[in-house]
This record gives C-alpha cells, structure tokens and sequence, in this order.
C-alpha cells in the first residue's frame, strides 16, 4: 500500500519544529554509525596487504564489492521507500552491517573476505536513500538542502571518529578487530532508532492535508528520462569517485610512501574527515541561499577547486610544510563532500517531493556504480605501475573536471 503524502500545515509550529529536529538528529546518528561498519576497510587495507601479502589490485577489487552492491540495493530500497517509509529499512539495514561485518572478521582468504563485504553492501545501502524519504516527509523543500547537509555533516564526522578508533585498534589488536568493535554500537543505535522515530507527521498527531500522490509504475524510467536529472547522477558519480579514493585509499598512501605508523596516519589524515564534516551543511546552506537556488553552480565551483588541489596533493605533499599539506586534505574533504548536500537537494527538486526516496535511490545508486571503479582503477593502476601514486592523483583530478563539466550543463 502506498503512502499518503502529506503538505504540513503550521497548526503545532512548536511540536512541529520539535519532531523535525527529532527525526533529523535521529536519522543523522543513526547514519554517523552507520559508517563504522563501511569506512573501517581504509585501515583493514593496510594490515591486510602487510599481513597476507594481497596485491593492491585483489583489495581494490574487494573493496569495490561493497559499492557494486550498494549501488543495486540504492535502486530497490528508494522505491521500496517511498512505498513503505524509511523507519523500518533503515534500522534493518544498520543491524545486518553489524552482522555482515562479524562475519567478514573471520575471513581467511581474499575470497571468504570478499563475499560478505560485497554482501554488506546491500545492507549499507538501506540507510541512505530510506532516510532521504524520511527527511523529505518532514523537511520542505525549502529547507532540504540544510537538512540534509546536517546529514552529511554527521557522516563526516563519523569518518573522523572511525579513523581515529581505527588508527589505535590497528596498532593494538589485528585487522579482525576492525571488523568487530567498531559496529558493536551500530546495532544498539539502530534498535533505539525504531522507538526514536516515526514515518510520517499525522503519525504523531500533526495535521497535514492530502496531496495527491502521482507515483507511477514507470517511476524509474521517467527519472531516468529527465535530462537534468541523468547529468547530476553522472557528475555525482564523478565526485563520488574522487570521494572514497581520499577515503579508501589516502591512508595506504601516507601509510607506505611516507613510512608512518598506523596511528600517525590516523592524526595526519583526519584533516579530510574534518573538512568532509563542516562541508555539507555549509554546501546546502549556500545552495539553498545563494545563486538564485541554482545548486549546480556550487557542484561545479566544488569539483573544480577540488581537482585543483587533488593534483597539488598527489605531486607537491612530501615535499611541502606539513601544515600546508594538512590544509590542502582539510579543503579536498570540505569541497568534494561539500558539494553532496547541495546534489542530493538538486535530485530531490528535479524529482517532485513524491519520489524523493526513488530519486535519492537512483542517485546512489549511479553515483555508486561509478565510485565503485575507484577501487578497480586504482588498486589495478597501482599494481600495474609499480605504485606510481603520481599517475593516480592525476587521473583523480581529471575524472573531477569531467564532473565540473558535467554539473554545468544541468543550468537549473
């Protein structure tokens, strides 16, 4: 049965305003732990290639599994979403990761480690676009870009906090410990979610008249059709690739170039977890406040000064003063996923508030598919290279343009 769709009415402004904030935070925390269970493989990659000896190329395709599979999960739970609500996805998908990542810690081959961290995948992916609907039942369009900047402000953070326990589990206990402590807390999080949050606003008593919801079977297929909306899942698949390189791969990079130990890499590279933080809600306010509300202009402005640097880092950092090189990490976290809030709004706008959750779904989901090769790309690069870190920035900083370039056609 479908959801009725709902246009708030300001009847309760105080219990309104209260139950938006609710859920937002509710969601956001949610979310931030969420990461425990996907980002801990930037510090397993290391162990992993020191410990068993795995080829760059063998962990890129690894860690690439989860993307494939987020991807496809991105399309079946958007649609489900906006059929059923995000509540329920969401907290299921938090309790399987945990599940999914106990079982990855007791791989003992690239095979029996490869196919639960693909499997994990699908139950990442039901966090993101359930929660974008969730949002959307709440939040008006107005407002969606800070809102979901807040979002995405919050998985920043939960970078840091990952790479920071990450760093000092790896120095003291094994890579099988990353896959175990860390998401202990995501499905506690996950069961308080269901009591914390509810789907829609007459659930709770707020009044809100029926709109007329003008969901069709051929929903994917008339997104897909929409020129604009095609161009944005394209460019935020370009920035998506740029995205998990720096997260995935950035402390392999200090970690065997510039010789530090496990926990040095962690303090060196939280400067783009920092910046990955503050971006989005800074990107969404100035989407939704700045350039007449066209969103694409901050997407390009981001992706471009992103590349710039991008190229800077990979050819100048072993050579520059480390307070530099730290600024130039905190500013590629703050562009490339500054520029994420301000997407997804656009994807939202361009899709009508009935379809946000499939919009968002499709979104992800192409902005996964193409991520995804990040990690084929440059694992492969790099084994067939002989780890020339050079060729991979730039390549990184070039599919970034491309994206620049992209997000400029979209003129809305």
């Amino acid at each position: 049965m479908k959801p009725k769709i709902f246009a708030l009415k300001e009847e309760s402004p105080a219990k309104l305003k209260h139950w938006r904030w609710r859920i937002l935070l509710a969601f956001s925390s949610l979310y931030f732990f969420y990461y425990f269970g996907r980002e801990n493989i930037s510090f397993i990659i290391p162990l992993l290639k020191e410990k068993h000896g795995w080829s760059s190329a063998q962990l890129g395709t690894i860690s690439s599994g989860l993307f494939w599979t987020y991807a496809v999960g991105q399309l079946l739970w958007g649609k489900l979403s906006d059929r059923l609500g995000g509540r329920l996805l969401c907290a299921v998908g938090g309790l399987t990761s945990t599940v999914l990542n106990w079982i990855c810690s007791f791989a003992t081959s690239a095979l029996s480690l490869a196919i639960p961290w693909t499997a994990n995948g699908l139950a990442q992916s039901m966090g993101w676009a359930p929660g974008n609907r969730l949002i959307a039942n709440w939040w008006p369009n107005e407002k969606r870009g800070y809102a979901l900047g807040i979002v995405l402000s919050f998985t920043g953070a939960a970078v840091i906090a990952v790479w920071s326990l990450s760093g000092w589990i790896g120095n003291h206990y094994s890579w099988r410990e990353l896959f175990r402590f860390p998401v202990i807390i995501l499905g506690v999080i996950s069961v308080v979610y269901l009591f914390l949050v509810r789907d829609f606003p007459h659930q709770v008593g707020i009044l809100g008249s029926e709109e007329k919801n003008h969901k069709s079977k051929s929903s994917y297929l008339a997104l897909v059709k929409k020129y604009e909306f095609a161009l944005a899942c394209l460019s935020a698949g370009m920035a998506n690739f740029a995205r998990y390189f720096f997260t995935i791969w950035i402390p392999l990079y200090y970690y065997e170039v510039m010789r530090l130990s496990l926990e040095k890499v962690a303090l060196v590279c939280l400067a783009l977890p920092v910046g990955m933080s503050l971006g989005p809600s800074i990107g969404g306010w100035i989407s939704d406040r700045t350039f007449g509300g066209k969103r694409y202009t901050v997407v390009v402005i981001f992706l471009s000064a992103s590349a710039m640097l991008t190229f800077m880092l990979g050819f100048f950092s072993g050579n520059i003063n480390p307070i530099v090189n730290t600024i130039i990490l905190f500013s590629i976290g703050f562009l490339v996923y500054g520029l994420q809030g301000p997407m997804y709004a656009l994807s939202a706008d361009i899709a009508g508030k009935n379809q946000v959750g499939t919009a968002a779904g499709i979104m992800d989901s192409a902005s996964y598919t193409i991520g995804a090769l990040q990690g084929v790309t440059v694992g492969w690069l790099l084994t067939a290279s002989a780890e020339n870190w050079r060729l991979v920035f730039t390549v990184v900083a070039v599919i970034q343009l491309i994206g620049a370039r992209i997000a400029w056609r979209i003129k809305r």
